[in-house]
């Protein structure tokens, strides 16, 4: 009767997880399947996930399955995306078998299966980030440090791999960084800069105020050539670097990238290293010691001239503090991210100090 209805009203009709077990059970040949989350799909998760084991062989494998369209478009850029990162040597998990049609308009991939353990370890919560600490910061920050932007020289590349014109999207998204504007202050990063200083204590506001503009216009100097110059090579992006979008091999000190279906290739290095440093910083507000941890630890890992670090760090910080806080046109913002959002940006003055001392 639920599917009916959903139908009535042009929405994707929930699976029936026993008939999909059952499916899924006939194609992978030798699998037993045990969901995951059956409840919470049933409840409004966007997937239905499984975990598969072959009691011959002992392989366990990961499920991930849907019948919407979009989410089925997103698990087919999953698919791409970690088969391009497979590759060209970026660290992520593997995959059994791609996207694949299973019945109707129902889609699945199956991976390997990554165990949560003492040893292995996922993390969840941006909000708090419960579980996250130092030994967890030092392996995604050497993955940043190597990955951000890792080059990938032309022969290695490939047409079905998932390329992004991120120049365009920082154009569009970010314009004052990249060129003069009529309207300056009212498009693009300083635009938001402006509505997320709006927000603040106006003495506040006024501070950060002289200390970030001058970051950028620095940075639209001294990174001209950069910015503005197309390389023959391509560079990766994960484009969504966040603490839990890594996955922590702790007994063997180890990790490897999770969640990558936003993930491309890019001809600008630069903007590719900004995006991914920017939002892991920014990410990682509510453990504030991590902040500079992670800023400390980037510095004497990072692939740019010495005389560039502490200004491509004091712009990335500019960015992610500056861009990322929620400022609604519409509703509201919720208490818990509104409260993050403000130690983000109080957070500000005093890394841009920190950095100083690198």
């Amino acid at each position: 009767m639920l599917n009916k209805i959903l139908g009535f009203f042009g929405i994707t009709r929930l699976m029936i997880p026993s008939e999909v077990k059952e499916k899924l059970e006939q194609v992978l040949v030798g699998f037993k399947i045990e969901f995951i989350n059956e409840e919470a799909y049933l409840n409004g998760s966007r997937y239905l996930m499984a975990h598969s084991k072959n009691s011959t062989t002992g392989i366990e494998g990961f499920v991930k399955i849907s019948n919407n369209k979009a989410l089925v478009d997103n698990l087919g850029k999953e698919v791409n995306s970690i088969t391009m990162a497979n590759s060209i040597g970026v660290p992520t998990t593997k995959f059994f078998q791609s996207t694949t049609n299973l019945f109707d308009t129902t889609y699945f991939y199956h991976r390997e299966w990554l165990p949560e353990d003492n040893n292995n370890v996922f993390i969840t919560n941006l909000t708090t980030l419960e579980g996250f600490e130092e030994k967890h910061l030092n392996l995604a920050t050497e993955m940043i440090a190597k990955y951000a932007g890792f080059e990938v020289q032309p022969n290695k590349v490939a047409p079905e791999f998932t390329y992004c014109d991120i120049k365009k999207h920082w154009a569009s998204s970010y314009s004052q960084m990249w060129k003069g504007n009529k309207n300056k202050g009212n498009t693009g990063l300083e635009g938001k800069m402006k509505r997320v200083l709006s927000t603040l204590d106006v003495n506040l506001a006024k501070n950060i105020s002289k200390v970030a503009y001058p970051i950028l216009e620095e940075f639209r100097d001294n990174f001209n050539d950069e910015i503005t110059n197309v390389n023959t090579s391509y560079y990766f992006v994960h484009n969504d670097c966040t603490p839990r979008n890594f996955y922590y091999k702790l007994g063997t000190n180890s990790a490897i990238y999770i969640d990558l279906e936003f993930s491309c290739l890019t001809q600008y290095k630069i903007m590719a290293m900004t995006t991914d440093i920017a939002n892991f910083y920014g990410r990682l507000t509510a453990k504030p010691e991590l902040q500079t941890k992670f800023l400390e630890i980037l510095y004497n890992k990072l692939d740019l001239p010495q005389e560039k670090k502490k200004l491509f760090l004091s712009h990335a910080v500019t960015v992610a503090s500056l861009s990322l806080p929620r400022v609604p046109t519409k509703g509201s913002v919720d208490a818990e991210n509104k409260k993050l959002d403000l130690m983000l940006v109080n957070a500000y003055l005093s890394n841009i100090d920190f950095i100083k001392t690198l």
